[in-house]
């Protein structure tokens, strides 16, 4: 499995995990990524609700 490390946490993740997938499985949330996803991607409701961009 690969290996991501993000802010200094590593973790080992199944083949073809997102980065998006990869913090949110350590409990990171990249706002800034946030602020590019287009209405067409499929965005959890908890990550949406916080409307971040505004």
């Amino acid at each position: 499995m690969p290996k991501v490390t993000i802010d200094d946490i590593s973790i080992e993740v199944p083949e073809g995990t997102t980065i998006l997938e990869a913090a949110r499985m350590i409990g990171v949330i990249l706002f800034l990524l946030l602020c590019v996803i287009t209405a067409t991607w499929k965005v959890p409701a908890d990550i949406a609700e916080l409307a971040l961009c505004r």
